[in-house]
Parts: structure tokens; C-alpha cells; sequence
């Protein structure tokens, strides 16, 4: 990773990736920023996906309702700026509801109406496995910010899992997103505390029914997944931070720190966890070297 990003920032694209700041980071901050600059040169890509929130049809059903003239939360953030907004960057199938386990959900939550730290909430909806051609393992929907009511943000949540079927692995020091879903009585949508966090850490005293706590090892261990799909290679001198179109998301991972507040980059972390628990992992049978992952073949793959 280090010498990956000496050659990025003596050899820059753009300005973010000739000054980028390394300390501390175990992410490959060279390549994030060029996916970052290529998304904010092109026009195409910077206005990529649908923005909008959720309600229900007249059968009961969640609908997407799109308002591109939403501005989602920017990076460092903005005081007048943190409602958010939903953004969706590969719908689920209209025609059938989506199989379960196709989409899981990951969330970082807060359980206060109002944070004098400056928090938001961050859910991310993963897309796990796919028929041939189609994308697979990567971020597919997140919803960033933190509306005036905690509730309101739990909502915008639970309609995001409704529409694509999935279960969500939450952060559970804060416990307000399973109270909400409990007085719903859709608990169902919680996913149970990992098993393999018992690999993790040897012994561990926090037994929760739901999701996991994001302690020190834990916390570790899922960085360095995250770091290693960063950097795996789906083809020839393409990485899976292309995968990525959330500028949120890759905002944080070029400046994290693991001491500091980076919402969605937890989020991101959860969703490495979540990929190990359930053992979701690309077919290793196929050579890697010749093997192009279908992603960089469809450049309209994003569209509704």
C-alpha cells in the first residue's frame, strides 16, 4: 500500500493525489483519490445515481421517490448541511422483490435528536452476489446525514432495508435503531450479533442479541479486510475503489483516522464484517489474471 502510494502521489493525476496525507491511514489514499478526482471531473459521474427518499404506494409497497435537487452531506461537513438525502446508485429489479441475501444493509447509527460532535448516521446497502454479467460486491445505495428527529432518520432506514430486502448489521453501542424496529415489531430486520467475532477475540464479555460493538480488535481486524478489498484487483490495473461512487464515503476513507469520527467509513467496516460472517466470497476458481469482472465492462450499469 505504501509504495502504491508513493508512485500515485509522484506521479499524480490531480492535485488531491500529489498532496495526499498518509499518516495514520491504512487505506491506499492514492488510489481513493483518483477514483474521487475522476468523479468530480466528470460531469457523467459526478451526477451519477438517483437522489430521493421513501414512501409507500397505495398497496402498502415502499417506493423510491426521486429528487435530484437534494444535496446529499459533503466532507468535512457543513453545518447547514446535514439532513442528507438517500442516494441509489443501482436499484434492485422492479419486476420481483429481491432474493434474500442478494442486498444487505450496514449502519452506523446515533440516537439523539441533536449532537454537539458534529455525528451522523450512515447506512449502506451492499450488493453481495450476481448472475454472469451483472455487478457484484460492492456499495450499490447509502443514506448519510441526520435529520432533525432520530426518528425520522430511523425511518428513511427501515424503508431503504424494506425496498431492497435486506437484513442490517448496525454498530450497537447505540441501541435507538433496534428500539424503533422493536415498537414495530420488525426486529427480523436486525441482524444477530456475528459469530465470527468469537475468532476475533479470543474472549469477548459483550453478548448482545443484535448487531456488534466496534471495539479495539474488532475494529482492527475489519480495517485490514477493508484495506484488502481496496486494494484487490478485479482486472488488469483496475482496483475495487472503482467500485465506489460515494464521495462521502471516499472523503472519509482518504482522511480517516482511526481515533477520529468517520460515520460511513464504519458503515464500510460493518459491511467487511458482514461479508466474512456470511462467507460471501467471489468464486476463487476463476483466473484472476485473465478473469475481467463484468463491472468494468457495463458502463451503464448504474442506470435504474
Amino acid at each position: 500500500k505504501g509504495d502504491l502510494d508513493d508512485y500515485i502521489s509522484q506521479n499524480p493525476f490531480s492535485p488531491q493525489e500529489a498532496f495526499m496525507v498518509r499518516k495514520g491511514n491504512i487505506f491506499p489514499s492514492g488510489l481513493l483519490a483518483r477514483q474521487l478526482a475522476k468523479i468530480e471531473g466528470t460531469n457523467e459521474l459526478k451526477f451519477l445515481g438517483d437522489r430521493g427518499f421513501f414512501d409507500y404506494d397505495d398497496a402498502g409497497v415502499v417506493k423510491f421517490n426521486l429528487n435530484q435537487n437534494l444535496k446529499p452531506v459533503d466532507f468535512p461537513l457543513e453545518k447547514d448541511n446535514v439532513e442528507g438525502c438517500i442516494q441509489i446508485w443501482e436499484h434492485p429489479k422492479e419486476s420481483e422483490k429481491s432474493p434474500y441475501g442478494l442486498f444487505f444493509a450496514t449502519l452506523d447509527p446515533y440516537d439523539h435528536d441533536k449532537s454537539e460532535s458534529g455525528s451522523i448516521g450512515s447506512m449502506m446497502i451492499w450488493k453481495t452476489v450476481a448472475d454472469a454479467g451483472q455487478t457484484y460486491d460492492l456499495p450499490v445505495a447509502s443514506y448519510h446525514g441526520r435529520p432533525e428527529k432520530a426518528n425520522e432518520f430511523y425511518e428513511n432506514c427501515r424503508r431503504l432495508q424494506k425496498y431492497y430486502n435486506a437484513i442490517c448489521l448496525y454498530e450497537n453501542e447505540k441501541i435507538g435503531y433496534e428500539k424503533y424496529l422493536e415498537n414495530k415489531g420488525e426486529s427480523y430486520l436486525l441482524k444477530d450479533q456475528p459469530s465470527v467475532l468469537d475468532k476475533i477475540l479470543k474472549q469477548t464479555h459483550v453478548k448482545r442479541p443484535k448487531g456488534t460493538h466496534m471495539v479495539i480488535g474488532i475494529k482492527d481486524q475489519c480495517e485490514i479486510w477493508a484495506k484488502d478489498w481496496l486494494l484487490e484487483e478485479t482486472a488488469p490495473g483496475h482496483f475495487n475503489t472503482e467500485k465506489i461512487f460515494d464521495t462521502f464515503l471516499l472523503k472519509q476513507l482518504i482522511a480517516y483516522d482511526p481515533d477520529g469520527n468517520f460515520d460511513s467509513v464504519i458503515a464500510f467496516l460493518l459491511a467487511m464484517l458482514y461479508k466474512q460472517e456470511v462467507h460471501n466470497v467471489i468464486n476463487t476458481s476463476k483466473d484472476k489474471k485473465d478473469y475481467i469482472d463484468p463491472f468494468f465492462s457495463k458502463p451503464s450499469i448504474f442506470r435504474k
